[in-house]
């Protein structure tokens, strides 16, 4: 099933950009840290989504000419800090990142917190 919401989102490349995107991620982090996550398996059945997704920003971010500041569900403000949460919580065993766009490029580099 989940496989055909990943067949779905292959074919229209901007379909719930980046509010939706940014929705889902926050609901995948939020399943994984579930306590019932291991007996549901929610997360692992979700994975291949949120790995679309994550594949998606990165196609789509460094095409980005200027932030979308437009009061709308594309607005890449908002589009952006549940993945950056995402990205946190994916390292959280090692040193916190964020999100780095350079030349087409989306990595996770260290940062601080002050």
């Amino acid at each position: 099933m989940v496989q055909t919401e990943v067949e779905f989102f292959k074919t229209d490349k901007s379909f719930e950009r980046t509010y939706g995107w940014s929705w889902f991620l926050k609901l995948y982090l939020e399943l994984k840290a579930s306590p019932f996550d291991a007996n549901h398996g929610w997360s692992k059945t979700l994975k291949p989504l949120a790995d679309h997704i994550v594949e998606k920003y990165k196609d789509f971010l460094p095409k980005l000419v200027y932030p979308l500041r437009i009061g709308t569900h594309a607005n890449t403000a908002f589009g952006l800090i549940f993945p950056i949460d995402y990205t946190d919580r994916k390292t959280s065993n090692r040193k916190p990142s964020s999100l780095h766009i350079s030349q087409g490029v989306v990595s996770q580099n260290s940062r601080t917190r002050n």
